[in-house]
């Protein structure tokens, strides 16, 4: 497969380590499966939530920069996440969301997806989707039932000012254009999850400015080194200038910013994040990379100090 199979991970930037812990792991059930550092900025968190053992399609990734202002929405930035819920479990987040206290809606986009949308702690728009997509590795130790657990990533929503420009980038990584209701327009590719795009045309908005609650990169799976490459030389081709490939220690990967201003990433599937811890103990500790392990101790005495919700009595 030459082309991406869906989203790999998404990636944002959180105003509160300890909130966004509680949230995403406390609240949504997923699993941090790694705790790391900003590999650019090693004084910053680097959290990664997925199923149990961090598969992609299943990656929400957060980077914490400690004062950062709070972001201005617009056009040029992701305006919903969305994961997939099976159908049957809709009660059960409408109840535990108000046994959290966190406000959710009931409703269905253009599409006709029904829906539970919520906000996380920094404001991103959460949006819970029923939707029978492809099996993940539940982390049965979590505190989500199997049968209401999410399945991954449903897709993402994307503010731009044109769609048309956004074609040729999402076509060499996969994504066909399905239909257009409206202003949002839907692009999909194969795959057993993750596979959705969707664009909503905003051209009269004005232009986001990133900050806390903004979702920092959109990153696209690669089933190998090879694919990769073979992508980054497709968008390279349309005009693009994507990025050498990095190194991120459990995906190699490739950015290029896209006509619509949201930052693409390509990363691979593998090797992993069990490459440097075993998959039972995943998110424990904090793991730096190489580089900087001999800075431990400078680096953990400049981070917050956080507790897991797995360690916790309470998950409140």
């Amino acid at each position: 497969m030459k082309t991406s199979s869906g989203i790999h991970h998404i990636t944002a930037i959180t105003g509160d380590p300890q909130k966004n812990l509680d949230f995403y792991e406390g609240f949504l059930g997923q699993r941090l499966v790694k705790r790391t550092v900003n590999f650019d900025d090693p004084r910053s968190y680097h959290f990664y939530y997925g199923d149990f053992p961090g598969s992609p399609g299943t990656l929400m990734t957060f980077f914490y920069w400690k004062g950062i202002r709070a972001r201005e929405r617009g056009v040029g930035e992701v305006s919903a996440v969305a994961y997939a819920i099976p159908r049957s479990a809709r009660q059960f987040w409408m109840d535990r969301a108000k046994t959290y206290g966190i406000e959710i809606e009931t409703t269905a986009n253009a599409f006709g997806d029904e829906m539970l949308v919520i906000e996380d702690p920094d404001g991103i728009r959460i949006e819970l989707v029923s939707s029978e997509q492809g099996p993940v590795e539940t982390w049965k130790q979590g505190p989500v039932p199997v049968e209401s657990r999410l399945a991954g990533f449903f897709g993402v929503t994307l503010d731009v000012v044109s769609v048309e420009q956004m074609v040729p980038a999402l076509r060499e990584l996969g994504y066909e254009h399905k239909e257009t209701v409206g202003s949002r327009a839907r692009f999909v590719c194969e795959g057993d999850r993750a596979c959705i795009v969707d664009l909503i045309e905003a051209p009269d908005l004005p232009e986001a400015q990133q900050g806390m609650g903004s979702v920092h990169h959109v990153a696209f799976r690669a089933q190998s080194d090879e694919d990769e490459l073979f992508m980054r030389e497709r968008i390279h081709m349309i005009g693009e200038m994507p990025t050498p490939v990095i190194d991120r220690n459990y995906f190699h990967s490739v950015y290029f910013m896209t006509p619509g201003r949201v930052l693409f990433e390509i990363a691979t599937d593998g090797p992993g994040f069990s490459i440097d811890e075993d998959v039972d103990a995943l998110g424990e500790r904090l793991v730096l990379p190489a580089q900087y392990e001999k800075h431990r101790a400078q680096i953990e005495a400049l981070l917050e100090p956080i507790q897991l919700p797995r360690m916790q009595k309470e998950n409140l």
